[in-house]
């Protein structure tokens, strides 16, 4: 897959980038079911579905890594990362994940990311 001249999401080492790529739209995922649950009435929301979702979470954030090439594993980080941020601010990713913070809080500035940012 072809970003631009000569750039590629997916290099040399397909596996590992589909890998990364796979956790961090697992991210995305639960992320986007605590959203879903929460605008139901308050009362039909189950707490225990948006715990199940947050331990998922807090088990990919501790797991994830910043991403070198801005590759197709970058670019979903990225956008679970600011979706996050977007939708779920009462998640402190960014204290627990200083690295992830920095590294999204750079490739944020990426035209690319400007263009599509909410």
């Amino acid at each position: 897959m072809r970003s631009g001249p000569g750039a590629t999401l997916i290099g040399a080492d397909r596996f590992s980038v589909l890998g990364r790529a796979a956790l961090a739209q697992g991210l995305i995922d639960a992320a986007l079911s605590i959203v879903i649950e929460r605008r139901r009435p308050a009362a039909k929301q189950w707490d225990g579905w948006i715990a199940r979702q947050r331990r998922t979470i807090d088990r990919i954030l501790a797991a994830a890594a910043p991403s070198r090439q801005f590759d197709l594993a970058g670019v979903t980080l990225a956008c679970g990362l600011a979706y996050l941020d977007f939708r779920l601010p009462d998640i402190a990713w960014r204290a627990a994940r200083p690295d992830l913070a920095g590294w999204l809080d750079d490739v944020a500035c990426r035209p690319s990311m400007q263009a599509s940012a909410p």
